[in-house]
């Protein structure tokens, strides 16, 4: 496979230097969820050299790659599957004594991934001799921390002692360290200095204050019927973490087919190109969840589409005009839905539940945005293709199923955020929550019928931020 092809979306990003990624070395300690999937996100970007240490026994799955037995040589050979094109080392050790320091050694960054505090110690004081750039992580089943930053009392994670690590928590966190350690390569951006905490057991998600316990029962999802639209970047995350709650029946839909340009960020078609997205999806998903339901539905929505009843359905789609179509008819059928989107730096995510959360007309004028989109996507000259990043995929799909999990079981996890859930890699604070106080009574949408224009006018203007900004006028009337 060519590597331009490969790599050519994320190669599209300002500033972005696939060369530096190339000849890179990440080092993960560690072999548990934070491990596997900041190792899986880092081999999708295609950093060259990936090593693993650690000495656990145990059994995962990554996608639908069994990891059984010794967890880094068995990771390190289920990575190498995914991306053939770069060299992954297993090293069975630990860094529980000094000496192991060694294998840390011509390292262009150190992703500390354990709950170990004598493993983060020693990772910490090579850091410090050395001045080796390193990513501190650790995590529980709901609660997680990372810190690429000051103090070797920060960088311990002391709170995780012990803790066995949550899949939804690996899925986020790994996607974060895994977009730092890219910064660190490609000596890009700004470190990260302040402790980011996502916690799923908080009402607002992002505080380590603990406001609710989250009980732990088997087969809470059983009876529910998810719909999930789209199994591109996005969905190829989404869809694995959502069958592995184990809800009764999931069917995917998507109309499109795997190319080569899609595999930086589409992790599941590794083997796939030429293969229709919904049913290579469905497969990987019956084989992460074999007890469930899973079908394939390839299709492309639209207005006339005719729907079974869902309890929950799922906007993973790239077009604002399709999630204002979804979301027009989850919001006139009483369907609870969540939509994530994102960008080569920020993941997005937005719930709506009748009479818990507000409609995304409300939160963020979709359906404005929905004509917009479409108006230039029909007048343009030119459709450019947009530059995609692995990293806000999966996080972006860890924070929708955390969600999904208020909506299907709130006597169990709660309720969903009423507002928008963000991460924002060159924030300071790496994103938030933005809270919505009530929720509103929307029970449609306004119209997305197009208007005929006779006179498009569009127009870029920089803002104080230096970024462009674009507006669109339709008959001299700004949309």
């Amino acid at each position: 496979m060519n590597d331009f092809t490969r790599y050519d979306r994320q190669k599209l990003i300002e500033g972005w230097d696939q060369k530096r990624l190339s000849e890179g070395t990440a080092t993960i300690i560690g072999s548990g969820a934070i491990a596997r999937y900041t190792a899986l996100s880092l081999a999708a970007l295609g950093v060259g050299n990936i090593r693993i240490l650690d000495t656990e026994q145990g059994n995962a799955m990554l996608l639908d790659l069994p990891i059984q037995g010794n967890m880094a040589e068995n990771t390190a050979r289920a990575i190498r599957i995914i991306n053939p094109g770069i060299n992954v080392t297993a090293i069975n050790t630990n860094l529980t004594t000094r000496t192991a320091q060694y294998f840390l050694k011509d390292s262009t960054v150190i992703i500390e991934t354990t709950n170990n505090i004598t493993s983060k110690a020693h990772a910490a004081e090579y850091h410090y001799e050395t001045k080796t750039p390193l990513i501190s992580v650790g995590g529980g089943q709901n609660q997680g921390k990372i810190i690429a930053g000051e103090t070797c009392e920060q960088l311990l994670l002391p709170m995780y002692k012990g803790q066995k690590q949550g899949d939804l928590i690996g899925l986020a966190l790994g996607g974060m360290a895994a977009e730092e350690a890219k910064k660190a390569i490609m000596n890009s951006g700004n470190t990260l200095t302040r402790m980011y905490t996502y916690n799923l057991e908080s009402r607002v998600r992002f505080s380590h204050v603990k406001d609710q316990q989250i009980m732990n029962e088997n087969g809470e999802f059983r009876r529910a019927r998810v719909l999930i639209v789209g199994a591109g970047a996005l969905g190829c995350f989404l869809g694995p973490a959502m069958a592995k709650l184990g809800p009764e029946n999931i069917t995917v839909m998507d109309y499109d087919t795997v190319e080569e340009h899609n595999l930086n960020r589409q992790v599941c078609y590794y083997d796939a190109v030429g293969q229709l997205k919904a049913q290579r999806l469905a497969q990987t998903m019956r084989i992460t969840s074999p007890s469930i339901e899973v079908t394939a539905i390839t299709e492309k929505f639209t207005p006339e589409t005719k729907l079974e009843r869902y309890d929950l359905i799922l906007d993973a789609v790239d077009s604002f005009y399709t999630k204002a179509m979804l979301h027009k008819y989850a919001l006139e059928n009483g369907i609870p839905i969540i939509s994530g989107g994102t960008d080569p730096r920020a993941a997005t995510v937005i719930v709506y539940v009748p009479e818990k959360t507000s409609c995304f007309d409300c939160q963020i004028h979709l359906s404005q945005l929905a004509l917009k989109a479409e108006i230039l996507r029909r007048t343009s000259c030119l459709q450019a293709p947009d530059p995609s990043v692995i990293m806000t995929n999966q996080i972006a799909a860890a924070f929708m199923t955390a969600e999904a999990r208020t909506v299907l079981r709130p006597d169990i996890y709660g309720d969903p955020v009423n507002g928008e859930l963000k991460y924002i890699a060159d924030f300071d604070t790496r994103g938030g929550a933005t809270i919505r106080n009530k929720p509103c009574n929307c029970r449609t949408t306004q119209s997305l019928e197009l208007p005929i224009p006779s006179r498009v006018h569009i127009e870029e203007t920089e803002e104080g931020d230096g970024k462009k900004r674009r507006r669109v006028y339709v008959d001299g009337r700004e949309i």
